[in-house]
């Protein structure tokens, strides 16, 4: 096969998973303030529990919680301005706050 054939496949591929991993709705409501939010929309790519549950193709969240530059308004204006590093799951205010709260949550004491 050619390496466009397989870019094709490749991207539709990824395109068929997002649509059978997102909510029906373009926005996700969330606000239920604890790990669902961050196990339904991180895992993907990020190891989010402290048991290892997740994907290692970015940073584990407990990383992220104890970076020395990160307070819970960095976390929030990262995750609501859209960028190339993450895909832009257009999500509502609650599960953005979800998210923050889980990843604050992991930090040091």
């Amino acid at each position: 096969m050619r390496i466009t054939t397989l870019i094709a496949i490749a991207v539709t591929v990824l395109a068929l998973a997002l649509a059978l991993v997102l909510p029906g709705s373009k926005q996700a409501e969330g606000g239920d303030g604890g790990e669902r939010a961050p196990r339904e929309w991180c895992t993907g790519c990020h190891v989010v529990a402290v048991d290892g549950g997740g994907s290692d193709g970015a940073p584990p969240f407990t990383l992220i919680a104890n970076r020395a530059d990160a307070t819970p308004e960095r976390l929030r204006a990262f995750l609501t301005a859209p960028h190339g590093r993450m895909p832009d799951f257009q999500l509502s205010r609650p599960y953005i706050t979800d998210i923050v709260d889980y990843i604050w949550s992991l930090r040091d004491r």
